[in-house]
Order: structure tokens, then sequence, then C-alpha cells
């Protein structure tokens, strides 16, 4: 039953995304990396990790998105305020990634198409996703 609501399919609800990004100042990066601020905790706390140790190197293109954070003080805290300050690590303050359409218990990666503004796949952020955006 948890699959049901956490899975989301490209297309069905772009309008919800659009409305997220536009919302939130993203312009459609390459890879946009959505962190949930509660589901599964493992799986945030890991993505986090993985984010703040990897960020320089990543990939142009690449889009953090922190959703549902309740404390921004403790956000701060465990990724650091220089890592919030980037200009591609971005808050979703009014929680437009948590819509029920598309919110989701797991980090999720969103793919554009090549020179395109649509999306082509949504993935949970995992050791499969990993490579995709790190040199």
């Amino acid at each position: 039953m948890l699959f049901l609501f956490s899975c989301t399919v490209p297309g069905n609800n772009d309008h919800r995304y659009t409305e997220a990004f536009q919302q939130n100042k993203i312009d459609k990066s390459h890879f946009i990396v959505v962190v949930p601020g509660a589901g599964c905790g493992g799986c945030i706390s890991e993505a986090t990790y993985f984010l703040v140790k990897n960020y320089d190197n990543m990939v142009d293109g690449v889009t953090i998105v922190f959703t549902g954070v309740n404390d921004r003080k403790l956000l701060k805290n465990e990724v650091g305020e220089h890592f919030l300050s980037k200009p591609n690590v971005k808050i979703d303050k009014d929680n437009y990634f948590l819509a029920p359409e598309i919110a989701s218990n797991y980090p999720q990666v969103i793919t554009f198409k090549e020179r395109s503004n649509e999306i082509e796949d949504i993935k949970n952020f995992d050791q499969n996703t990993y490579n995709s955006i790190i040199h």
C-alpha cells in the first residue's frame, strides 16, 4: 500500500511539478534531487550525507531541494550553512513538493529529456542513481 502513495509517474502530474519548480524558482536543470523531511529515515540520511560529501564532484545541472523541513536550524546544523548557501541548493519553504500527487517518502531524482522541459524520469535516489549525478 505504501508504494501506491510514494511512487509517481512522469507525465501524469507534470503540472504539480511545474508549479513546484516555479514557486521555488528552480530552473529545470538536468537533474533535480528532492529530499523530503520525513519518510524513510535511513534513505533520507544516506542521501543527505552523499549530497553534502560529494557536492564538489557533481555534474553541472544538479539542483538539490529539501522539502518538508520542519526546523531550518536543525537542517543547517546537519548539512552546514555553507552547503545551504549554494545557489543550486533550495529549501521548499511552502512544501510544493509535498503535494499529495507528487510527494514521496524517499529522496528522488527527477531527470529531464535532453533539450526539453519535459520530465523524462523520476527515480528513488539510491545507489543506482548516485553515479548519474557525479563525475
